[in-house]
């Protein structure tokens, strides 16, 4: 079965949890900017290694460690020949995790080109769109499932992404990060961000890499009011992530499945966990689906 296929009737599917934070709290070394491309460079079989835990906990969909692995990013490193094969790496590290297992999908993540943090640095839209464009045509061709444009921070990188996954004819989902119920993080109304999300035949509008309160306040407010599914995987800090992946105040598993047991589950395409989750948190994710 296709992924289009088994979205369509096993609701919400449940996506595995944070790849660079975990890596950060076992002691691996992630330097700015590349930050966790680095062991995909280096030691992809740890992130392999990684997805199968996920896989274990009762993950459906597995993102791709490719959250720096553009050659906009490595170009600053010098060694920009080598992002292309960096991101067929990453989608056979989650190929390999996943082997013979059946409805078990892999999603292309694609993060902001600049900082997930700094509205203020998004380039320019043709910058966006031949980096966008080049990482996403790159997944494709090693085979994901569909693409995840995750931690957007302003419409208009969002809207570029949105264009690149109709072009390509991917199953997509677009994903913003928010800094209240009201805005994502340029200040833009979370309606607005929705409403243009809408415009492209993508799969869903998710909300991640944001507070898990702020995520369940979005949630429920546009739940059936936009004119195409939800998702969300929230941060599991009580404070925002810093550059470099550290959090604090990291809420326990059986606490992020309370807190998402209130998400209005039944209209959801996706539901997972970002920055500080585990295998952990998602094994209580999975339970609580059950």
């Amino acid at each position: 079965m296709n992924f289009t296929d088994y979205l369509q009737s096993n609701c919400p599917i449940l996506l595995d949890g944070a790849m660079g934070t975990l890596l950060d709290s076992r002691g691996y070394d992630l330097p700015a900017p590349v930050w966790s491309a680095k062991i995909l460079e280096e030691e992809p079989e740890a992130i392999t290694n990684i997805h199968r835990e996920y896989l274990d906990a009762g993950a459906q969909l597995l993102t791709t460690a490719t959250f720096r692995t553009t050659e906009y990013v490595y170009q600053q490193v010098g060694t920009p020949k080598i992002a292309k094969d960096l991101n067929s790496r990453a989608v056979q590290c989650a190929r390999d995790a996943i082997g013979d297992q059946e409805n078990r999908f892999v999603a292309g993540s694609i993060a902001p080109i600049e900082d997930c943090y700094r509205p203020d640095m998004v380039p320019e839209r043709e910058t966006l769109y031949s980096e966008h464009r080049k990482q996403a045509e790159w997944l494709v061709d090693a085979g994901v499932d569909c693409l995840l444009f995750e931690t957007m921070n302003s419409i208009g990188e969002a809207a570029v992404c949105g264009r690149i996954g109709e072009e390509l004819g991917t199953p997509t989902f677009i994903s913003y990060t928010a800094n209240s119920v009201d805005t994502i993080l340029s200040g833009e109304p979370v309606r607005d961000a929705m409403e243009s999300a809408a415009q492209f035949n993508s799969l869903g509008v998710l909300i991640n890499c944001t507070r898990p309160e702020i995520t369940a306040a979005i949630l429920s407010q546009y739940s059936g009011t936009v004119d195409m599914p939800l998702g969300g995987y929230a941060n599991l800090g009580l404070s925002n992530p810093e550059q470099g992946g550290t959090i604090s105040g990291t809420l326990a598993p059986e606490e992020y499945a309370k807190i998402v047991s209130r998400w209005p589950i039944d209209n959801l395409a996706l539901v997972g966990a970002c920055c500080g989750s585990t295998p952990e948190h998602i094994r209580a994710l999975a339970d609580l689906f059950s």
